[in-house]
């Protein structure tokens, strides 16, 4: 736009110049006017300040949403030493200090409470619109707001810089240098767009200058000096400056901008940019993972079952989930612990020193000079562990109440089964059947066994035949790339490949999650780091709601990068013939230089408050997660 800009004023200014030298050689009494572009040179600089004015102005507010979140940093910190209080800059904190957060203030840091509880605000990053109760042990975040009633103590766990809310506004702002489809077919125009102006300028200049020597009607001339070459030259300088870029250059990046932070605002983090957008508003599958995704991963032993010596069994339960981060790892121990305890049990020093992992089925060690196993019923079989026919009734019951079953064998003797049971999410369920509702299609992908699966699947609204169970992690990418490739198939046809978004806890997900068309983490501060994923669902009560808001905002985001880019392409089609005269047979109407660069201006600045709109429209859309 600056070229197509600097070259109209730089030939109004020059022709002004030849028109003044002109006319002073005119003749005296001569009738008509002398036609100058003084008046054009200034209104086009006018015009152009004010565009850019108005440009700055609304690229800062679609920034607005971002900015925000680093506003919300305290800039210093109450820091509590030998029982003492003293007010510090953030910057003086070190790992390991302990910070006091009065109700009201903000953690300058993210920290670990060590002392106290309250209800902090979380909506800044999360979007909960509900305070979350943290107590003794929990971590809370720089950003959010303590609503007491308590003053806490807190040890800070990362520094400045290295905060959640930090990593938020990083990638936010880098997700947005990652263009869409339809950003780079934006650019390509544009890269045409101003030698393709330039050469319909002089055509322009030509055709006009040519039809005035030969066809035209003097009537038609209305200037004095000059004749048909100044005539002519106003309909080239009129399409110099109406022509417009900027439209098309704008029309992608303000819109996603503004996604970008309205995502941010609601607890959605945009790892990959316009490009996510665009894969995110045409997803035609979704596919769930079970464990931490439809459901809480807060997982319960409920029942039990002694087949052997139950004292070594609990033992060994503990010892061989002693290293593992899996939640159902969590449930085996708290059961070991609390048993152990209830019993009378004594849990010793770990009697299996070196545990390996068997990917899908469980882990094992050795116990003496025996084989110590925990797993699944898989895990058993191939290590040739018999099951008795009641055992075998019990685990078919505990399996058809969607219960994840554990078993703990020595030297191929069962000595234990586990019932485990996970709490289905509270809106999964809302949650599938809008996604249905909206025409996309869902699936779970579970490692789990087929009659488990199946039993969370009826909870939740999943088509029995949509479940795809006992699959290893690593074969989780591979289902993905079936999904992909024959969920539009038609016998001896080409297809396209259907968009396929994964939904996963972010930790065992991950090779599915970048084979997806979108990978979507459920995470806290720790999944961050995941590079698989495009984007990262934050709320800790309702995350699936999260993903409602994302497919969204997706959709309407994508809607108005087509509209700005529509109304873009149709400002230039229309005014540029209008700039270059066709309306000028009647009456000899035209659209002078000054007015174009009038129009300029306002097509860019029309843009961006359409891309602005989002915002304001967002309100009233009524997705917010509550």
């Amino acid at each position: 736009m600056n070229l197509l800009m600097s070259l109209g004023t730089t030939v109004a200014y020059i022709a002004s110049i030849a028109m003044l030298a002109l006319s002073a050689r005119a003749p005296r009494g001569s009738n008509g006017f002398t036609t100058t572009y003084f008046d054009s040179v200034v209104f086009l600089t006018f015009f152009l300040s004010i565009g850019k004015l108005l440009e700055s102005w609304s690229k800062s507010k679609t920034a607005n949403a971002v900015s925000q979140l680093s506003g919300f940093k305290a800039t210093e910190a109450t820091l509590v030493e030998d029982g003492a209080e003293r007010e510090i800059g953030v910057d003086y904190l070190e790992l390991g200090d302990t910070i006091a957060i009065k109700p009201g203030d903000s953690p300058p840091v993210d920290s670990i409470i060590v002392d106290g509880e309250a209800d902090f605000d979380e909506s800044m990053l999360s979007g909960e619109s509900h305070a979350i109760h943290h107590v003794k042990g929990d971590q809370i975040f720089a950003g959010t707001v303590s609503q007491g009633p308590g003053t806490v103590r807190a040890q800070i766990s990362a520094l400045q810089g290295n905060s959640l809310l930090d990593q938020i506004v990083d990638i936010v702002r880098n997700g947005q240098l990652n263009k869409s489809p339809i950003e780079k077919l934006a650019d390509k125009l544009t890269s045409y767009f101003v030698p393709v102006v330039c050469l319909v300028s002089l055509i322009v200049w030509i055709v006009w200058l040519v039809l005035g020597y030969t066809v035209l009607p003097k009537s038609y001339l209305d200037v004095d000096v000059g004749g048909w070459v100044v005539w002519s030259l106003q309909f080239s300088i009129a399409v110099f400056v109406i022509a417009c870029p900027c439209g098309l250059g704008l029309a992608a990046p303000t819109a996603l901008f503004v996604g970008s932070g309205l995502a941010a605002k609601n607890g959605i983090l945009v790892r990959g940019g316009g490009a996510s957008f665009q894969q995110a508003a045409n997803v035609e599958v979704v596919c769930f993972d079970k464990t931490g995704t439809l459901t809480k991963a807060d997982i319960e032993v409920t029942d039990h079952h002694v087949a052997g010596d139950f004292a070594l069994a609990v033992q060994l339960a503990r010892d061989l989930e002693l290293g593992s981060k899996h939640p159902l790892a969590a449930a085996v121990r708290n059961f070991a612990v609390e048993t152990a305890s209830s019993k009378g049990f004594e849990l010793g020093t770990t009697l299996v020193p070196k545990v390996e992992e068997e990917s899908g089925r469980g882990v094992f060690g050795d116990y003496e000079d025996k084989r110590a196993l925990l797993g699944n019923e898989k895990m058993m079989a191939e290590h040739g562990v018999p099951f008795t026919d009641e055992e075998m009734r019990l685990l078919e019951e505990w399996k058809r109440q969607g219960k994840s079953v554990v078993c703990v064998a020595v030297d191929r003797q069962l000595l234990l089964l586990l019932a485990a049971r996970d709490e289905v999410r509270p809106e999964a369920k809302d949650v599938i059947a809008d996604l249905g509702r909206r025409g996309v299609d869902v699936y779970m992908i579970s490692g789990d066994n087929h009659v488990t699966a199946e039993a969370i699947a009826r909870e939740v609204g999943i088509a029995a035949d949509h479940v795809i169970a006992n699959v290893l992690p690593q074969g989780k990418s591979d289902k993905i790339k079936w999904l992909q490739q024959t969920y539009h198939s038609v016998p001896n046809k080409p297809t396209k490949p259907a968009v396929v978004a994964m939904v996963g806890d972010g930790i065992n997900d991950a090779p599915a999650l970048a084979t997806a068309d979108i990978g979507v983490a459920m995470g806290s501060g720790s999944d961050l780091a995941l590079s698989s994923c495009d984007f990262v669902l934050l709320s800790q009560k309702q995350p699936l709601k999260q993903l409602q808001i994302l497919l969204q905002l997706s959709r309407k985001v994508i809607n108005r990068v087509k509209f700005n880019f529509g109304w873009a392409l149709v400002y230039n089609v229309i005014g540029i013939p209008i700039a270059a005269g066709v309306i000028y047979p009647y009456h000899n109407s035209r659209l002078s230089p000054t007015w174009s660069s009038l129009a300029m201006a306002c097509s860019s600045v029309s843009v961006l408050f359409s891309s602005l709109a989002l915002r304001w429209e967002s309100r009233f859309w009524g997705w917010r997660s509550e």
